[in-house]
């Protein structure tokens, strides 16, 4: 049996895989999925000894990854965000990853809060070239009392359905909407993630734990970070910039096939917002 992580395609068989429409493109965004995929299906799966309720594995998926792949999200993330699943998280350094043998990490680069690593990973794709990609793994969500991780299946191109250890929907999208409201012209790409996640009617969030995780987040970032009554409002009037235009165009437009107008998904986002987070 293949470990997990060592999925070992060839290049055909990964061509085989991808749209129709892709096949004689580069692929690279479908490369650096593959890559990501694997890293975070050794980090992150619910089997052998994590695969019971309440014994999660060292490290959880959230952010954008965690939306396409646990949440059916059509956007492809230039990396993987795991977060630490432990409470007490007074570590001095990152903790160790598992990578497949064909993956390389570099040194991690602490983040300007302190809190988070971004690490380096080089790999080598199908077609024997080498890349890179990133994982970003910070522990800032369970330091915050976020809650407990879950347990959802991961669907990819590469592999069957797998169950893996992910962060909550609530945790997702009021970490995500700190972020946008923080730095709304670099993380206009979590405007989409969020509209898109709000936008799934039988996927269930607690309004009032949504809004708890978003003020602990906007605490830690400090008052220029609005209330999140706040948000709608800023959105409606602040937020249709050229810069952030322009950014849309590149993290969301370049992505994701057939993507709104920045208008249109902002109008959309701030209804849901209102309908499923604010009002409850």
């Amino acid at each position: 049996m293949t470990a997990l992580g060592e999925i070992g395609l060839t290049h055909d068989q990964f061509l085989a895989l991808l749209p129709d429409s892709d096949r004689l493109g580069s692929g690279n965004r479908y490369q650096r999925d593959y890559a990501l995929t694997r890293i975070v299906v050794k980090n992150c799966a619910a089997v052998g000894e994590h695969a019971n309720e309440g014994h999660h594995t060292d490290l959880v998926v959230k952010g954008g990854f965690a939306i396409r792949h646990l949440y059916a999200g059509v956007r492809y993330s230039k990396d993987a965000d795991l977060a630490m699943s432990a409470d007490d998280l007074e570590l001095e350094g990152p903790p160790m990853m598992r990578y497949p043998s064909d993956m390389t990490a570099g040194i991690p680069i602490i983040g300007q809060s302190g809190e988070s690593w971004f690490i380096p990973v080089s790999y080598r794709r199908t077609d024997r070239a080498v890349d890179m990609t990133r994982i970003d793994l910070n522990d800032r969500s369970r330091a915050l009392k976020s809650p407990p991780p879950q347990r959802r299946n991961l669907t990819s191109l590469f592999m069957d359905p797998i169950r893996v250890w992910a962060a909550s929907t609530e945790e997702i999208v009021g970490e995500k909407l700190c972020a946008l409201m923080d730095q709304p012209t670099t993380r206009v790409k979590d405007l989409f993630d969020i509209r898109h996640v709000l936008g799934m009617p039988r996927e269930p969030i607690d309004p009032a734990e949504t809004r708890r995780i978003y003020q602990a987040f906007r605490q830690r970032k400090g008052p220029h970070v609005p209330r999140i009554a706040d948000v709608p409002r800023i959105i409606r009037t602040k937020i249709m910039t050229a810069a952030v235009q322009d950014q849309w165009r590149v993290d969301v437009l370049e992505f994701v096939d057939g993507a709104p107008s920045l208008s249109v998904a902002a109008t959309e986002m701030v209804d849901l917002l209102n309908d499923r987070v604010l009002k409850g």
